[in-house]
């Protein structure tokens, strides 16, 4: 798995931070997410306004697939 973070609103993105995680394994692979997070995109799914809002949980990242969470000036 690989992933990344993208800060304080970079490239003027009016989200103010992302995370963009890949799993290219043949199984899902479970990341702990600390503080509060909206889902963009899981998988097959994206929402640009939040599939769903996780909070200090661990989020499930498909089988060779992405997910990507953001965090907007509400949080």
């Amino acid at each position: 798995m690989v992933g990344y973070t993208l800060k304080n609103h970079a490239n003027g993105d009016k989200w103010k931070n992302i995370r963009v995680y890949f799993n290219g394994d043949e199984k899902e692979i479970k990341q702990i997410i600390e503080g509060s997070w909206r889902i963009a995109c899981n998988g097959e799914i994206i929402d640009l306004n939040g599939v769903i809002t996780v909070k200090n949980q661990p989020v499930a990242i498909p089988a060779r697939s992405a997910v990507i969470l953001y965090q907007d000036y509400l949080f």
